[in-house]
């Protein structure tokens, strides 16, 4: 199911899913979350849960979300991701709070950092460089930052998220280009490769081929 527009607040246990498109803010109580593509949520009146994929959170006092067996408490923006071996946190801005259920136990991320947490194993935890937040970042702001990428690569992250697909030739698979795209905008990445690269394109309704 493809979540373009939030539910109304106030129903419990709602279940939200994504399919190939970022979500559309789902307003709690307490703050927004937005889902990325191919993720699911569950929210509640007290609390909500990210059950799988990713998410951004703007959290104000009162935000509860949970993953795995952590609880988060965010005060500001965080990027929360949630696979069944591992989730990961990155405060963008302000702080965040966070404990593992039946623990009282707590860490504090300040923004620029990140944890990552595997069962009951220690949490690890490191600072980003600001080009590695710009890029963690990028899709919660509709953008797709590429750097010195693979065309394959780019186009694989576009095909998640768009419709209309693109399709590389294995001549230009491992071409490198850098550059700022709205994910949303898989043309303009190809008339942009058309351009930079020199090479070819060919545009159906539901493709763009590059060869």
């Amino acid at each position: 199911m493809l979540l373009a527009t939030p539910k109304r607040q106030g129903k419990a246990n709602s279940l939200y899913a994504t399919a190939n498109a970022v979500s559309a803010p789902l307003h709690t109580a307490f703050g927004t979350i937005t889902l990325d593509c191919y993720s699911t949520l569950k929210m509640g009146l007290q609390s909500s849960r990210l059950v799988a994929g990713r998410c951004c959170v703007l959290g104000r006092t009162g935000m509860i979300i949970k993953a795995g067996n952590l609880i988060f408490a965010p005060r500001g923006r965080l990027l929360l991701t949630c696979s069944p071996t591992q989730v990961t946190a990155i405060s963008i801005s302000g702080t965040v709070h966070l404990r593992r259920h039946h623990s009282d136990e707590w860490w504090t991320l300040s923004a620029g950092a990140q944890i990552s947490l595997s069962g009951n194993l220690p949490p690890e935890v490191r600072s980003l460089l600001p080009e590695e937040m710009d890029a963690q970042n990028a899709w919660s702001i509709g953008r797709l930052e590429a750097r010195d990428e693979s065309m394959a690569s780019i186009a694989s992250t576009f095909n998640r998220y768009n419709q209309r697909q693109i399709h590389v030739s294995p001549v230009l698979a491992n071409r490198k280009l850098t550059g700022v795209f709205r994910l949303n905008q898989p043309e303009d990445f190809a008339m942009a490769a058309q351009t930079i690269l020199g090479v070819r394109l060919t545009q159906t309704p539901q493709t763009l081929l590059l060869y």
